[in-house]
């Protein structure tokens, strides 16, 4: 991942500023309990602070290094600073109910959880089906296979991306729709591990709308490779597909041209937009826009961040309303930051569209 030096800079002193009060409240609340000497319990906090600025600056550095340089140490810090998602507020509750004492359970809680949260993001995405009854839809039964958030490059290889191939083309869809971030590296390191996506197939087609990763891994060089692996990439463009118009909409945080991207389409055709965050979705539905489909959530990823996405993006997982637009969020296929989910259940959507009266 490639950025600007001054935002480079915020973002590792961010993770410096966090690790340095997060750690040092465990070496005065939590580790002593764990380390009878206050010598090696700073030591201990030292190491495993450590881990998220390194991590932090291995994520800016994704597009400049060799990802199997940057994978382990990545791997570890988001992990640990899955643990710390779970510990702090558990010693935050422990600091009410005893207040005058160290202890390490609320640690060990957090070990617990972020272990049973990973073992859950190792299962295969859930093959989830959605019935949408669209107003001015032309035609019943037609199947779409929605995919997005795969984040293909620190832990998720080819191995994972052939199971969502094969579990797409066992559903038969009439079209196969990628909402954007589909990688986190640079096409020479990941390239191979899309390869599988040659194989995806839809009778209308297969789909690319680029997501907010996507623009930090040097869009148009991956605009490129994804179209040379027979995936098709629409960026603030539309274009006929069957009885409907396809719209595909560049992320927002890339500025995307709304106008261009509906710009000389007739506006009683049904209209699909492709766009990857859902609140996009106030231009999409002042554009013309019908359905939409679109990521970025996570569905929540690590429980309650779903509040959060739902204050930030309006709807986060399913199908929701907005004035004449329906919208479509998956919670995606993969993960990112902490490879963990906690009640939330990565998924392969199948949308079966039929006309409503």
């Amino acid at each position: 991942m490639t950025a600007p030096p001054e935002l480079a800079l915020m973002f590792v002193l961010a993770a410096i500023a966090f690790t340095s009060a997060a750690h040092f409240y465990l070496y005065k609340r939590v580790l002593p309990a764990l380390f009878r000497s206050p010598c090696v319990a700073g030591v201990a906090a030292l190491v495993f602070g450590s881990t998220l600025p390194l991590g932090m600056m291995g994520l800016l550095a994704m597009n400049l290094a060799p990802r199997s340089a940057l994978a382990p140490l990545m791997i570890c810090s988001f992990s640990w600073l899955g643990v710390l998602y779970f510990t702090l507020p558990l010693a935050l509750v422990r600091e009410v109910w005893r207040p005058t004492t160290a202890s390490a359970w609320p640690l060990l809680a957090g070990l617990i959880i972020a272990a049973l949260s990973a073992l859950h993001a190792t299962r295969a995405p859930a093959l989830v089906e959605r019935h949408i009854a669209l107003k001015g839809w032309p035609s019943d039964g037609y199947r779409i296979v929605h995919l997005s958030d795969l984040h293909v490059g620190t832990s998720l290889r080819r191995s994972f991306v052939q199971a969502l191939v094969t579990q797409s083309n066992e559903q038969h869809p009439n079209l196969v729709a990628i909402t954007g971030d589909l990688v986190d590296g640079s096409p020479e390191d990941l390239l191979t591990e899309l390869e599988p996506l040659r194989s995806l197939t839809a009778t209308d087609g297969v789909w690319f709308a680029l997501g907010n990763h996507e623009h930090l891994s040097r869009a148009d060089r991956w605009v490129s490779a994804i179209e040379g692996l027979g995936v098709r990439v629409l960026r603030n463009a539309w274009t006929r597909v069957g009885p409907f118009d396809l719209v595909g909409i560049d992320d927002l945080s890339a500025a995307p041209d709304f106008e261009l991207a509906f710009a000389g389409r007739d506006p009683e055709r049904f209209s699909i937009a492709l766009v990857h965050q859902p609140r996009a979705s106030t231009e999409v539905e002042a554009h013309g826009g019908d359905l939409q489909l679109s990521g970025h959530t996570h569905g929540g990823q690590l429980a309650p961040l779903g509040f959060l996405e739902k204050w930030d993006q309006g709807c986060v997982v399913g199908v929701c309303r907005q004035g004449a637009l329906t919208i479509h969020v998956t919670a995606g296929a993969g993960y990112w930051g902490p490879p963990m989910r906690f009640f939330s259940r990565a998924e392969v959507a199948l949308l079966v569209l039929t006309a409503k009266s």
